[in-house]
């Protein structure tokens, strides 16, 4: 809203001239008010978040100073929704504990300081980065005016980009969806005089062209995952940045046209993510992972290992690291950003990895928990899990034989 109409409304209703004061404290109270009337009605203008009116069910949690006192007062006071509310507490309970993230090759919390400005060169084309970099050049020339839209629009974006750029939780490029809108107007404002001479407009089209190529390109692969040459592409994205700008769980389907392409029945499936398996035909036992939907296990265990990015480079952090073995070793495939492994198992057969290795996905409490699989552990809307919707595995499904097992897989938990 302030971007938008607000802006229109300061640009056409506040004076030039003359006391300006009564006019900036009428367009803070609009913004407030029209702020608060999109949530109402985002929320159906319904106060109470549970069931049948009941309030939320509150879980103890560290104190939040003055940002946690002033929800504590919205809430008493009933002028927000009770959801929006508590979502707020949710968020910024999350920047207090922070969030495990990856960034070339180190593994933090709180974040860094470079963290999108690095994944703003490489998760963007050519093109897009040319054209910001001629933006640069000529808003060093042609400074915007005071007040003017071109002003708001920078000043807009450099907040959004410094605001996630200090903060603790950096997911992915996804955050940076705002400054992108920013930085799209500010490159049309500046485009006319470009286009007005002949070299510009064929600067222009070849600026277009290192745009929508790449961007073509990566149709087939997934364009969740693109990552341009600094990056090495998509098969180098992996030293850089993970989280949601390689793997958010979106290549299953991609997994089940590699089997069928390659003639495997059956895989091990270390994925992270809220989607069936076996709704793509991928017949698994289950790697340890953060599954939102974990499906019976057939029998018989298969000789390849398919692990998603996520996991297989310990985005979560988790200690002993189960795959640390197989992280150093070359993939023998790639399915999408799945990385794939044919495992010499030896003689003898492999025993599965405990259901206990298994972690369900991490989900918001104010988000729907749902899933696609009628055998999944995750309820769906409305309705509410008494148990685990499969027994669990005990040990192995099959007791194993005498067998050789190389060293590598034993360590890393995947062969045991």
């Amino acid at each position: 809203f302030p971007q938008g109409p607000g802006h229109e409304v300061m640009v056409h209703w506040i004076p030039r001239e003359g006391p300006r004061t009564s006019a900036l404290l009428g367009l803070g109270l609009a913004v407030v008010l029209g702020a608060a009337s999109v949530a109402w009605a985002a929320y159906g203008f319904r106060r109470a978040a549970g069931p049948d009116g009941a309030p939320l069910a509150r879980t103890a949690s560290a104190p939040l100073g003055l940002p946690g006192r002033l929800l504590d007062t919205l809430d008493g006071l009933r002028l927000l929704p009770e959801g929006y509310v508590e979502a707020w507490r949710f968020q910024l309970e999350h920047v207090r504990r922070g969030h495990p993230a990856f960034f070339l090759g180190q593994h933090g919390r709180r974040g860094w300081a470079t963290y999108y400005l690095v994944t703003l060169a490489v998760k963007n084309t050519p093109g897009f980065l040319l054209a910001l970099l001629a933006l640069a050049w000529s808003l060093a020339r042609r400074r915007p005016a005071p007040g003017s839209p071109e002003a708001l629009w920078l000043l807009s974006a450099a907040a959004f980009f410094l605001a996630h750029s200090l903060g603790a939780v950096q997911l992915g490029d996804r955050y940076l969806l705002p400054v992108y809108g920013f930085l799209v107007l500010l490159v049309a404002g500046r485009a006319p005089a470009l286009l007005a001479r002949p070299a510009g407009r064929a600067a222009g089209a070849a600026l277009l062209a290192l745009h929508a190529l790449p961007a073509l390109a990566a149709l087939p692969s997934g364009q969740v995952a693109y990552f341009n040459a600094l990056a090495g592409g998509t098969t180098g994205a992996h030293r850089l940045l993970l989280d949601s700008n390689l793997d958010w769980g979106q290549d299953l389907g991609r997994v089940g046209e590699w089997m069928r392409a390659h003639d495997v029945a059956e895989v091990r499936l270390g994925y992270v993510g809220p989607d069936d398996p076996e709704r793509f035909g991928i017949r698994h036992q289950d790697l340890p992972g953060r599954h939102g939907c974990v499906a019976p296990r057939p029998a018989g265990p298969s000789g390849v290992v398919v692990v998603s990015p996520n996991v297989l480079f310990n985005l979560a952090g988790r200690q002993p690291d189960p795959y640390a073995e197989l992280a150093s070793r070359p993939p023998d495939d790639r399915a999408g950003v799945f990385f794939v492994f044919r495992l010499d198992r030896g003689a003898g057969e492999a025993s599965l990895v405990p259901e206990a290795g298994l972690e369900p996905a991490r989900v918001s409490p104010h988000a729907p928990q749902t899933c696609v699989s009628a055998s999944s552990t995750t309820p769906a809307p409305g309705g509410t899990r008494k148990g685990n919707s499969r027994p669990r595995a005990r040990g192995c499904q099959r007791k194993p034989q005498a067998r050789r097992v190389p060293a590598h897989l034993k360590s890393a938990g995947i062969l045991r």
